[in-house]
């Protein structure tokens, strides 16, 4: 169904309202939660590395089917939006008990209660997020138009994680606790994740029946024919190398400002950075109509690694370069992670185009499956490396300053192993210039 502009730009809208609450949870996840987690409930660093490993492989499975049967589930009661809203109102009420001190203490702490409740957030959390994330690509029939709701829906995420770094700086100017702050922070991201996904499926048309007979017959069949598309895994190769490199600084540097840099406010920080993104981001979404995608998203990684470099050098105490720094990296945030978006839109139709399969489900069921286990293998993979060497994370106020050792490990995990990995991406971006963009444009 054809809209007019004004219906377009108010369903774009409107659909990615949601995409603010479900990143901010994602960002207080891997981001604050790990640190709140060891400090106030005493879990120790390798029970949260190990878990959130386990939960990944769990999602392994889980990411798939719930693209394979959003894609298969034709009846108007189980369609992408039911999806989305469902999966909101249930993952919503297990981040809230994952933000709550008293909730936690009651279930128990140890590493199997802690697992099993991971296993749930994100079961809920995927029922949410993979339809959500196919729908863009069932919404407009036309290509410019989709290109245009995915970059904003990545915008969004990347307002949401201001949301999420900016809510606990915030609530933490009245002297809260950071139980009080947490609990809060789960409260708002969730209040606004229901009423964001009630929103977009009341108003966002739900898409239309798919009639497409030709579909890979299992779930075992519908992924090995995403993986056959070449120009795809190539994608999946780089995402996750940038994906991780990403990662590993969102999860250290609550403690490297703390503990190297010796900074106070270290959430101050993470606000920094995210606000560095969304002040790019508009760069990014006027670039990608004029720059090939695999040359801007080059540009974006050349951007963040250099920032990151920089880092290295820094000194203690140094607030002034850190805080440029952050900011800097920020904006190269916006290339990093939501060019690549843009790619996977494009694959996709081209796939749609030749096959005449529509199975946006299941691209986007691998796509998340490389984003989490990235996500997990960089935050995870960090702090368990840390841990080894005897890091204990700060039980509040004072401690004793790291020892040379820990803190030179610490500089070469916060700054130099991300560089490592995005220059690491670039073998297998230009080859998507050249494979698949370079084509199109000789059709």
């Amino acid at each position: 169904m054809e809209l007019s502009r004004a219906n377009t730009l108010w369903v774009t809208f409107l659909y990615c309202l949601p995409a603010i609450p479900l990143s901010a949870m994602g960002i207080i996840f891997f981001v604050h939660l790990p640190k709140f987690h060891s400090e106030s409930l005493a879990i120790g660093l390798p029970v949260i590395s190990l878990t959130l490993l386990m939960s990944r492989f769990w999602d392994a499975l889980t990411d798939p089917l719930i693209g394979y049967l959003s894609d298969r589930i034709q009846a108007p009661v189980m369609r992408r939006p039911v999806w989305l809203f469902l999966g909101s109102l249930l993952g919503g009420g297990a981040f809230l008990w994952l933000c709550s001190e008293t909730s936690m203490l009651l279930f128990g702490t140890g590493f199997y209660q802690y697992l099993l409740l991971l296993l749930i957030f994100f079961s809920c959390y995927t029922s949410a997020m993979i339809p959500y994330e196919s729908w863009a690509l069932e919404i407009f029939p036309h290509e410019k138009d989709r290109t245009r709701l995915v970059m904003l829906r990545e915008g969004a995420a990347l307002i949401g994680t201001i949301v999420a770094g900016a809510v606990p700086v915030f609530l933490a100017i009245e002297g809260r606790t950071q139980s009080d702050v947490f609990h809060l922070s789960g409260v708002i991201t969730v209040s606004l994740l229901v009423l964001f996904s009630a929103a977009a499926f009341y108003f966002v048309p739900a898409p239309q029946t798919i009639n497409s007979p030709s579909l890979p017959k299992g779930l075992g069949g519908a992924l090995r024919a995403t993986l056959e598309n070449k120009n795809f895994r190539l994608l999946l190769a780089a995402f996750c190398l940038t994906t991780i490199a990403a990662q590993i600084p969102a999860a250290l540097i609550l403690f490297f400002v703390e503990d190297v840099l010796l900074l106070s406010n270290p959430s101050t920080y993470v606000l920094y950075y995210f606000v560095g993104a969304a002040l790019g981001f508009p760069l990014w979404l006027s670039a990608i109509r004029r720059v090939n995608k695999p040359l801007l998203w080059a540009f974006g990684i050349f951007i963040n690694t250099g920032c990151f470099l920089f880092v290295f050098f820094i000194d203690a105490g140094d607030v002034v370069s850190f805080s440029l720094s952050v900011i800097g990296s920020g904006i190269g945030l916006g290339g990093v992670l939501a060019v690549p978006a843009a790619i996977q839109a494009d694959l996709i139709h081209e796939d749609t185009e030749t096959t005449g399969q529509r199975r946006e489900g299941s691209f986007v069921g691998v796509w998340a499956i490389v984003r989490k286990m990235a996500a997990a293998l960089g935050v995870a993979g960090v702090l368990w490396i840390l841990s080894t060497q005897g890091y204990v994370p700060a039980n509040g106020g004072e401690r004793d300053l790291l020892s040379s050792d820990l803190t030179v490990l610490m500089r070469y995990l916060y700054c130099i192993l991300p560089c490592i990995l995005n220059v690491a991406a670039l073998p297998f971006i230009f080859p998507l210039k050249r494979n698949f963009y370079d084509q199109l444009r000789t059709k």
